[in-house]
């Protein structure tokens, strides 16, 4: 089977579309269309995979953008497959990609990913927020109509999609591989903040100030933008491969963040975020601690019992409960608790299969 799978406007090592990619090539050939900000870049063949990069300048007038997810739609009308698997969705034009494939009688997956509509350009103060969630509804239910599967990271988008298509498939954010716990003799006492996209940390000030003072170093590491507390160490960006070892050395990876916009406004889509930063450290085996208010996080916690549970409103008390956690017998009890989840969080051969049966049902 040929299939077209099409990363939108995820660069070509984006972790959820290439591991989409090469999992499906390894029974099927692929056309992987992705966007680059490199002009000079070319198509290249590599066993299975035909890469076929788009170029596109993020930060142009938006009647660029539509000009250039224009061109895409069209181009995608000479795609010759059996199957197209979409990451996401386009934002001026939503709806013609799909009719590129739908006028030939070829089906479409949609990877939602954590798509929920009521955050639907949230960071674009100057469009009423009413407007803005009636257009993210009406692309929302679009795309699950338009689509014959949908494919989803967290329990929440499922349940709202479920409600046009009911060909669904739940496919969280999965580490790569798994690391046995290191014992707390091996660890740093410090605690991580994972992730690339910088994040509001102003109502954790107080907490990290505290675990500081007893002694935890805080290390942001891969963030686009350098802490803004001069107690905040700074480590540089690193290969998913490398980082889960960097992770493994920590006592805690902190996977909450503050949920408000700049307006102070609570964003639904980050209260039921499923971190790629928790099953990266739980595949790590390094325990995380997630604030309470964070949903589908605090799900994880609740059932698999992978690290801590806190207060945001209470930086005494969860600096307590933190510390208690990191004394020897607390440590080595939730290690062992680790261990014994690390399998539900790592994308593993039989997850693999059970992706690739689900993608094959939708041809048949």
């Amino acid at each position: 089977m040929r299939i077209c799978v099409v990363g939108f406007s995820h660069p070509k090592n984006d972790k959820r579309v290439i591991r989409t990619v090469k999992a499906l090539a390894e029974q099927h050939h692929v056309e992987y269309i992705y966007w680059t900000e490199n002009i000079k870049e070319k198509p290249i063949s590599e066993a299975n995979i035909d890469y076929i990069p788009m170029y596109y300048k993020h930060g142009h007038k938006i009647s660029e953008r539509r000009e250039f997810e224009l061109f895409l739609a069209d181009y995608l009308r000479t795609v010759d497959c059996d199957l197209a698997y979409f990451h996401h969705y386009q934002v001026t034009v939503p709806f013609k990609p799909y009719k590129a494939f739908a006028s030939r009688g070829i089906p479409v997956i949609t990877d939602i990913h954590e798509y929920i509509p009521d955050d639907y350009l949230a960071s674009v103060s100057r469009i009423p927020k009413k407007l803005r969630v009636a257009a993210g509804k009406h692309i929302f239910n679009g795309i699950c109509k338009l689509s014959s599967a949908l494919v989803m990271t967290r329990e929440l988008t499922k349940e709202k999609a479920e409600k046009y298509n009911d060909k669904t498939f739940l496919f969280e954010n999965l580490g790569n591989k798994l690391i046995t716990p290191l014992s707390k003799d091996k660890r740093n006492k410090e605690i991580v903040l994972v992730g690339a996209t910088p994040r509001n940390f102003d109502r954790e000030k107080q907490l990290f100030k505290r675990l500081n003072k007893s002694g935890f170093d805080i290390v942001m590491i891969g963030s686009k933008k350098k802490p803004e507390q001069d107690f905040i160490k700074y480590e540089p960006f690193i290969e998913n491969s490398k980082l889960l070892d960097r992770i493994s050395r920590a006592a805690f990876s902190f996977c909450s963040f503050d949920p408000r916009d700049e307006k102070g406004n609570i964003r639904t889509n980050y209260l039921y975020s499923s971190a790629n930063k928790l099953y990266d450290s739980i595949c790590a085996g390094t325990p995380v601690i997630v604030e309470n208010d964070f949903v589908e996080m605090k799900r994880h916690l609740t059932e698999d019992h992978v690290g801590v549970l806190i207060s945001p409103s209470d930086s005494l008390m969860s600096a307590f409960e933190i510390r208690e956690c990191w004394k020897y017998a607390g440590y080595q009890s939730l290690l062992a608790k680790l261990r014994d989840n690390q399998y539900k969080y790592v994308f593993s051969e039989a997850r693999k299969a059970t992706f690739l049966d689900f993608v094959r049902s939708v041809k048949a």
